[in-house]
């Protein structure tokens, strides 16, 4: 594979913007010198860091995170400890299996694998109890009901791989400072599915060599916005 290892992330920035893929992955060219993370990526990464915290056993002491105001850490936090208590997530914590920020792995084959891989990811949480598991992704920001669900199933195919006792997988989108979440159940008969369908983004990636633009309103975000608009004067 010419592009691997692949993440999701790295395949949802090719379908969203290929040459956002280009400059990352392939040509792997800096950011643009004026680019700065906007504040709902640091929201984003300081709720993850406390909910992993608090999973781990933590008292949800993290630092580094001072461009989020302090009046809205505190209102995170809250939303956070809300998030712990919710019925269908506090029913998870007793589970046989829990894990916080797990990495997991699939070889060339979409296989799990302890080696060398071609896909790699990090789970936010994931419970395993008997046959039925859950793996929830945390979200911070506005609620969105309709969700894409690729993200999760890549999870839930290396779910289903490695506990071979799983039948049935719940996937959640958990939004945080809402308590809402986008849900779908994959079971055990998807996962050929599951695989196939890893496999097919992953093939058209390995067969485009001619990188497209794709302007919309959220290249305002991009860390390559300047570099686009200097050689590609691109509009949006």
């Amino acid at each position: 594979m010419k592009y691997a290892p692949y993440s999701f992330s790295k395949i949802n920035s090719f379908e969203h913007c290929q040459k956002q893929f280009e400059f990352t992955y392939v040509n792997k060219i800096s950011p643009d010198v004026e680019y700065r993370d906007p504040i709902f990526f640091q929201r984003g990464r300081f709720v993850h860091a406390y909910l992993a915290h608090r999973l781990t056993g933590g008292a949800g002491e993290v630092y580094g995170y001072n461009n989020v105001e302090i009046a809205d850490r505190l209102k995170l936090i809250e939303d956070a400890e809300n998030t712990l208590s919710n019925e269908y997530v506090a029913l998870t914590l007793g589970f046989e299996v829990t894990n916080v920020e797990k990495e997991i792995r699939l070889d060339s084959n979409l296989l799990p694998t302890n080696g060398d891989y071609a896909v790699n990811g990090y789970v936010d949480y994931y419970a395993v109890d008997g046959e039925f598991a859950t793996v929830i992704d945390w979200k911070s920001g506005q609620y969105r009901p309709t969700q894409k669900f690729k993200q999760l199933e890549l999870y839930a195919l290396w779910l289903f791989q490695t506990y071979s006792e799983i039948k049935e997988v719940d996937l959640l989108y958990y939004f945080v400072e809402e308590q809402k979440y986008a849900f779908k159940t994959v079971t055990l008969e998807d996962v050929i599915e599951l695989r196939n369908n890893l496999g097919v983004s992953i093939n058209i990636i390995e067969a485009t060599d001619e990188f497209e633009l794709n302007p919309s309103k959220s290249c305002e975000y991009c860390k390559f916005i300047n570099t686009c608009r200097d050689k590609y004067n691109i509009e949006y």
